[in-house]
């Protein structure tokens, strides 16, 4: 069985590589003609390359590049090649900030500036940011930074592309660790000695096979999401 993973230039695409270490590993972004996140005919694309390098399991880890791989995965089954992603079904119990108004407002009920606060997207793609004022650089938002500032975080919903946010009262630093579900194995990047203190049953249940990126601030788990 061999498995690609799309690339191996983020985070949790290395300790999705560590995770697997039993199998035998191709990643995306060490080849010339893979292609690019971005490309018109990105699965057809990277159904060639899957069959030229006899690839059996995907897992993709670049965010722009799901959606096409999903539409496609009734044509990647037909040459007995499997895709695994899913998406996290649960839904935590967070405050949700639609405008900057209501943002604004929520925030300073949760305590802010004396309690720390970070947002994440309501739909559980990319990374939570905690609030930081002293933050200045706004590139790679959602997949590179950790933190951004509130004045920054205005400029979110004025954004074309705005997606509504978030909130987390957030007691200690947010900890990050990754979650490869195959079968009934939850194999977890850095060891946790009793799943069901960090993870409930009923959260476990949803889960299918996939990667997963888990955030926790202490004992609260905020959010799993794909990346």
């Amino acid at each position: 069985m061999k498995i690609l993973i799309t690339t191996h230039t983020t985070k949790a695409s290395l300790a999705l590589a560590y995770l697997l270490k039993d199998q035998k590993l191709v990643f995306g972004s060490d080849f010339s003609d893979f292609p690019k996140a971005e490309s018109e005919s990105l699965a057809h694309e990277v159904l060639a390359f899957c069959l030229d390098h006899k690839i059996t399991a995907i897992y993709p880890v670049r965010p722009k590049e799901i959606n096409a791989l999903l539409k496609a995965s009734v044509l990647f089954s037909e040459y007995d090649i499997s895709i695994y992603y899913h998406h996290v079904n649960h839904q935590f119990n967070d405050d949700e900030a639609t405008n900057f108004t209501e943002f604004s407002t929520k925030t300073l009920k949760l305590g802010y500036p004396n309690q720390k606060i970070a947002i994440g997207l309501k739909n559980q793609t990319g990374k939570i940011l905690v609030i930081n004022d002293e933050v200045k650089d706004f590139d790679q938002l959602w997949f590179e930074m950790d933190s951004l500032s509130f004045l920054q975080v205005g400029k979110l919903f004025n954004s074309d592309t705005f997606k509504n946010l978030s909130l987390f009262k957030i007691e200690q630093d947010i900890k990050i660790n990754y979650l490869l579900v195959r079968g009934n194995q939850f194999l977890f990047h850095q060891h946790i000695e009793n799943i069901e203190s960090v993870i409930s049953k009923e959260i476990i249940e949803t889960l299918k096979d996939g990667f997963f990126t888990i955030y926790r601030s202490g004992d609260s788990l905020l959010r799993i999401s794909n990346f």
